[in-house]
């Protein structure tokens, strides 16, 4: 009871010294029924009826400063919360900042913080620190030395990425070379050897195709122009395909000593890890190509193969003879079965 006159009184002397427009709002705040009602249940000593009733105004009319203000008195004289208090205390500062009561407001506040820190160490069982401040600084030296595997796993992950960078770089240049010799594109298609005599040339003059080569400075970087069948018969070291085994017959594909060199050392390795499959197009064997002329061998028996569910022409080439440019041989062997390039699940196919 006591309290509550303390506090009716207080408010008497603020709204004394309240401008005529700030009276006038506080006299329309405490016009309003619910606030009536707590203020009169407060000054009977009914705690929770009017901790229920400024809620509702709070809860209501959230800019009523009026209402802030009471309910942050009743927190902090009657509930002992003084967390709360200091809550509604900083609103009413902030809605009525020119107030003659913001001192009370504010001398009310500063008494709630020790309070609050008091009764938050009595909660917490802290009546020594030095427990709690030996825990902080473990915990953070523990920080510090995270932070610092942190940093060091993240630079050794950046070396690790910058050096499977470079190797993927050199991969995919070994691959181009090794596809372009192999006669495939960089999607590991056929490629198909154009004729470098234009449609307009009435010389006569024989289809040259032009493949990627090593490069060795004698000519522009990553593309060869080879020579004739006839010119290359004359210069040692030079080795031609026949025209016949091109997709399109436009000319013979001469390979030059480095690739010729790699041919036979690619055929080599394949013929010690793979059985020997041989195709004869035009009385000539593909492994010939790697071999002096003269050399006879008779090729095996064609077998067959029962194509499954996401099998295409390449991946069969690649199963059976290592590589993927292989898959011709097998659509030379079954044209009278194959429409186009299409083969389905279930199918019969010879591998010559």
């Amino acid at each position: 009871m006591r309290n509550s006159i303390c506090f009716a009184a207080a408010a008497l002397l603020a709204v004394a010294g309240c401008s005529e427009a700030q009276r006038e709002r506080f006299d329309n705040e405490r016009a309003e029924k619910d606030f009536q009602t707590a203020l009169a249940d407060y000054t009977a000593g009914r705690i929770d009826a009017a901790e229920k009733g400024y809620r509702a105004v709070v809860e209501k009319s959230p800019s009523n400063a009026s209402a802030h203000f009471n309910l942050a008195v009743l927190l902090q004289d009657a509930r002992k919360d003084y967390l709360g208090a200091i809550c509604h205390y900083r609103m009413y500062a902030m809605l009525a900042p020119g107030s003659d009561k913001i001192d009370i407001a504010a001398r009310r506040a500063a008494a709630c913080e020790p309070l609050l820190a008091k009764s938050m160490a009595e909660r917490m069982n802290l009546t020594d620190n030095s427990e709690l401040s030996a825990q902080l600084e473990s915990a953070l030296a523990d920080l510090e030395k995270t932070k610092a595997e942190a940093e060091s796993l993240r630079k050794e992950t950046e070396s690790l990425r910058r050096e499977l960078a470079v190797e993927k770089k050199q991969s995919g240049e070994r691959r181009r070379v090794l596809d372009s010799l192999a006669g495939l594109d960089d999607d590991g298609e056929a490629v198909k050897v154009s004729s470098a005599a234009s449609s307009d040339d009435d010389s006569g003059a024989p289809a040259v195709a032009s493949i990627p080569s090593v490069d060795d400075g004698s000519a522009s970087p990553g593309v060869s122009s080879l020579p004739s069948e006839e010119d290359a018969g004359a210069r040692p070291g030079v080795r031609t395909i026949p025209s016949e085994l091109l997709d399109d017959g436009g000319g013979p594909l001469v390979l030059n000593p480095e690739a010729a060199a790699l041919n036979d050392e690619a055929e080599a390795e394949e013929s010690s890890l793979l059985p020997r499959r041989e195709t004869v197009v035009g009385g000539s064997r593909l492994s010939d190509f790697g071999k002096s002329r003269g050399e006879e061998e008779s090729a095996p028996a064609a077998t067959t193969y029962v194509v499954q569910e996401g099998d295409t022409l390449m991946k069969i080439a690649k199963k059976h003879y290592g590589r993927k440019s292989a898959w011709t041989r097998i659509r030379d062997a079954n044209r009278t079965t194959l429409t186009g390039d299409t083969i389905r699940p279930g199918q019969i196919l010879k591998l010559p």
